[in-house]
């Protein structure tokens, strides 16, 4: 016999998330995006004065990188380093302390744990301390759903793996070309790993979908 778990009770263990209020100039990077869309790079940079330093900088890094139409053809790694590099770096890297890796290397918690380690695509630490893993597939792998599956999973096992180090919370972010989730493994009581999925936010793949990430950037910004 299967045992359910109540509404009352599933409302206790799952607590509603509040997502942080982005305040940016839309129009200004609107109008930015509309400039970059036709060529005019350094009148797009040059609207974005009104906006956060570190906003300017990735949208400027974006509008470089993004190319007018869709291209599907790039490797996984040429995804990760000109679609999603520049936005962890604009919105996740608020310390000085922090550093954003893209290693593909053993998973240090997890090797310090005596566990077989994962080789997560994304990995950022503070003081050199892991604090946040990620998964990405890009353009070529965008419908295997068996190597999505098998990410998340993994995902889970070092987020286990920090959580298992006496931290609260294993911030994790799974990256499907153009669309990235981010989440939390929680403990909730003794034996009961609990994982919550804070929303997700678009990965653009052409200048003018920029606009998507803008509008669900508040999702990554509850990671910080």
């Amino acid at each position: 016999m299967t045992a359910r778990i109540g509404e009352g009770l599933l409302y206790q263990i799952v607590k509603p998330i509040s997502l942080e209020l982005l305040l940016l100039d839309f129009n200004a990077v609107m109008n930015a995006l509309l400039l970059a869309q036709n060529g005019v790079l350094h009148g797009a940079r040059g609207l974005l004065d009104t906006v956060d330093i570190k906003m300017q900088t990735m949208l400027g890094t974006l509008m470089d990188y993004m190319p007018i139409t869709e291209d599907k053809t790039i490797s996984e790694m040429t995804f990760i380093m000109n679609h999603i590099a520049p936005i962890l770096h604009g919105v996740l890297k608020f310390d000085p302390r922090m550093a954003v890796h893209f290693p593909n290397t053993d998973c240090g918690i997890q090797k310090q744990q005596g566990v077989k380690p994962d080789r997560p695509d994304i990995s950022i630490k503070i003081s050199g301390q892991e604090v946040l893993f990620g998964e990405v597939s890009g353009p070529h792998q965008q419908t295997n759903e068996s190597k999505n599956k098998w990410d998340l999973f993994r995902l889970m096992r070092s987020g286990k793996a920090f959580l298992d180090a006496g931290n609260r919370i294993a911030p994790l972010i799974q990256a499907i070309y153009s669309n990235g989730k981010y989440m939390r493994l929680v403990v909730k009581t003794r034996g009961m790993h609990l994982l919550e999925e804070v929303g997700s936010f678009a990965i653009p793949t052409t200048i003018i979908t920029i606009s998507s990430l803008i509008s669900s950037l508040s999702v990554l910004l509850s990671a910080k």
